[in-house]
């Protein structure tokens, strides 16, 4: 995106299920920006476009990349904060599917439940 004064990029990541348009996966593009003392100091990392998140998830992607950020200090970073960002969506859309099933199989019982 940009070169002037750091360098700025964006890369998208989803899980292997996110289909557009659907609420089906999950996607956001994080926006690096390089520092002046890079790979001393953190990267800046946006978040941006997110896909299905739910309440809260934005932050505590954020976080979570922060934690990856200070552990690698030193390092050339970027493709570690794309893997941990990429596993993390990964894990939050298992979790958000296994909610989703419960939900039914709890509204399904309550049906039955209703009918007898």
């Amino acid at each position: 995106l940009e070169t002037e004064p750091h360098h700025k990029f964006i890369l998208p990541i989803k899980t292997e299920e996110y289909e557009p348009e659907t609420d089906n996966g999950l996607a956001c593009n994080l926006e690096f920006t390089y520092t002046s003392q890079y790979p001393e100091e953190p990267l800046i990392v946006q978040i941006k476009d997110t896909e299905n998140f739910e309440e809260g998830d934005e932050e505590r992607l954020q976080e979570h990349l922060l934690e990856q950020m200070n552990e690698n200090l030193g390092m050339v970073m970027v493709f570690t904060l794309v893997s941990a960002a990429q596993e993390w969506l990964n894990v939050q859309w298992d979790k958000i599917k296994q909610h989703r099933a419960e939900s039914a199989a709890k509204k399904l019982i309550a049906e039955e439940e209703a009918e007898r």
